[in-house]
C-alpha cells in the first residue's frame, strides 16, 4: 500500500505538540488540548480526508462515545494491518519571507532553518494519520523522513507506504 497526500495547507497553520495546556486541579496537573491545537488538528484531518476522497480511497464514518458525547469521524476503510511495518515521508513547504534573498527565490527553494522544529510539527501530522485510521497503531512506524524548506507555494506533502516483509534494514555500524 502506498498513499501520497499533497495537503493544501500551510505548515504555518500547524500547531506543535508543545502548545498543549496544563492546569492544576486539586493539587494535581491536568493536561488538556487548547482550542488552537484542536483547530489545527481538525484542519490537518480535513485536508487528509479530502485528499484521500479525491484519490478514491474508501472511507467510512464511525460513531463513537468521546468524553460523554457521541462523535462522528471519518476513517480509512482498509487500514494497514497491525504488525505490518510502515514508512512515512513528510515535506513541509513554508512560504518565502520578506527576508528571503532573490537568489534563493530564483533557485526555486531554500532550506528553512528557523522554528518551528520538524519534530514538533510532525507529532501533529502523525497523530492525525492515526486518527483517520491509516494504520492500526503508530508503533508500526519504522522509518520517518522529514524535511522543511521554503518555496513559492506552501503545502504539506505526506507519503505513507508499507515495507515488504523481506526488506533488509539499513546497516548501522557501531564502534
Amino acid at each position: 500500500m502506498e498513499v501520497m497526500m499533497r495537503l493544501s495547507i500551510s505548515p504555518t497553520d500547524i500547531c506543535t505538540a508543545q502548545q498543549k495546556g496544563v492546569r492544576i486541579v486539586r493539587g494535581k496537573p491536568y493536561f488538556y488540548t487548547k482550542g488552537v491545537v484542536e483547530r489545527s488538528n481538525k484542519l490537518i484531518r480535513e485536508a487528509m480526508v479530502a485528499e484521500l476522497r479525491q484519490q478514491g480511497v474508501e472511507l467510512v464514518t464511525v460513531r463513537e462515545l468521546k468524553h460523554g458525547k457521541w462523535c462522528e469521524r471519518t476513517i480509512v476503510k482498509d487500514k494497514i494491518d497491525r504488525g505490518k511495518p510502515v514508512t512515512v515521508s513528510i515535506a513541509y513547504v513554508f512560504p518565502y519571507t520578506s527576508s528571503t534573498s532573490k537568489a534563493e527565490k530564483l533557485n526555486g527553494w531554500c532550506w528553512m532553518l528557523e522554528r518551528p522544529d520538524v519534530d514538533n510539527l510532525t507529532k501533529s501530522v502523525l497523530d492525525q494519520l492515526t486518527e483517520i485510521g491509516i494504520w492500526a497503531d503508530d508503533s508500526q512506524l519504522i522509518d520517518l523522513r522529514v524535511v522543511k524548506f521554503r518555496a513559492e507555494r506552501p503545502l504539506v506533502q505526506v507519503k505513507v507506504s508499507t515495507e515488504s516483509d523481506d526488506a533488509v534494514p539499513p546497516c548501522i555500524v557501531m564502534r
